[in-house]
């Protein structure tokens, strides 16, 4: 099994790899997983999320939600870590590697 999608984004703090696991040819996707590894540590974290498209259905990036914490990866290649709506961290992710 390959999931459809293995993107790996980083920065000087972390790696991410995100999976995307639906049909190839859907447009959002509710079956996506976040890994991220802590550079400094090996800490890591697994998170399930989905895929944020606009209104028009255009991608946009991907949410993640971890209890009270969100991580939002955006086309832009910046990576939102926030609580109660409120951004906490924001970094700034390498391109994405397929």
């Amino acid at each position: 099994f390959t999931p459809l999608e293995q993107c790996t984004y980083e920065n000087e703090k972390f790696w991410i790899k995100i999976l995307n696991l639906c049909p190839e040819g859907n447009i959002t996707c509710n079956k996506v997983v976040y890994v991220g590894v802590n550079k400094s540590n090996g800490d890591y974290i697994i998170l399930n999320g989905n895929s944020i498209s606009d209104t028009n259905m255009n991608f946009k990036g991907y949410s993640f939600k971890n209890g009270i914490y969100e991580y939002n990866i955006f086309k832009n290649n910046f990576l939102y870590i926030s609580k109660n709506n409120q951004i906490l961290q924001e970094y700034q992710l390498e391109l994405c590697e397929k």
